[in-house]
């Protein structure tokens, strides 16, 4: 029998993207950091749809991993990339749950 708590194939890969992205973003950004709801706009636009609670559950499967840190300012959360963070978004490091830069392009 399923795990009713496990993820869906397609939901697995739209999670592993949406991280790989949060991370290219940050890399890209003025200061390495942006702050929830403008990654969500990021990863709109990258045709990954991402509502508050998908792009906060990202940003904690980051921050756990030590591939971003992160302050909460009232309703908003600022996130800045590690250099840790830097080698995945690279691709010069690789991270389960995340996906690489040669699978997402």
């Amino acid at each position: 029998m399923n795990n009713p708590m496990e993820e869906w194939p397609v939901e697995r890969i739209e999670n592993e993207k949406r991280r790989a992205a949060i991370l290219r973003h940050l890399m890209n950004s003025t200061d390495n950091e942006c702050g929830d709801q403008l990654l969500a706009h990021a990863c709109r636009a990258l045709g990954i749809t991402s509502s508050p609670i998908q792009i906060r559950a990202a940003i904690a499967y980051l921050t756990e991993a030590g591939l971003v840190t992160r302050q909460d300012f009232d309703e908003i959360v600022v996130v800045k990339i590690t250099k840790e963070g830097k080698a995945v978004a690279r691709g010069h490091m690789s991270v389960p749950g995340i996906m690489t830069p040669t699978d997402f392009d």
